[in-house]
């Protein structure tokens, strides 16, 4: 019988999965406006024509800060998008973003949250770039 009851406040006073302990509200934002779809497809299409376009520099023989340094506007662009996210949805800080979405024909899913996007433009920001 003891064990039993052992088991009984375990699974009362345990966590609720997708929920943070001691707090009834979700980690995990999987619901988005249709203007949040569009700023998302936005920056994962970015995420992926950003190492393409420092690949085709590469090609023609420039060094890698060269080339992070001319493909500037593109990590602004993305700078952008995530900065404009952040300021939309302050609550979204901390929280896993699940998405699965179809837009352009591109389907697009996975999990992430607004740091670890941040986090992509990183290497530019340490460069010193003087030119546009």
């Amino acid at each position: 019988m003891p064990l039993f009851f052992l088991i009984a406040l375990f699974v009362l006073f345990s966590p609720v999965q997708g929920y943070a302990a001691g707090s009834f509200e979700p980690n995990t934002i999987d619901t988005f406006t249709e203007d949040d779809y569009t700023r998302l497809a936005g920056m994962l299409k970015l995420q992926e024509e950003i190492p393409a376009a420092e690949e085709n520099c590469y090609r023609i023989k420039k060094d890698k800060t060269e080339c992070r340094c001319d493909n500037k506007y593109l990590y602004d662009e993305y700078d952008g998008i995530v900065n404009d996210l952040a300021e939309s949805h302050p609550d979204w800080m901390g929280k896993t973003l699940e998405y699965d979405f179809f837009s352009e024909g591109v389907t697009y899913n996975g999990v992430g949250n607004l740091e670890s996007f941040r986090s992509f433009s990183d290497s530019l920001h340490i460069l010193s770039c003087t030119h546009e």
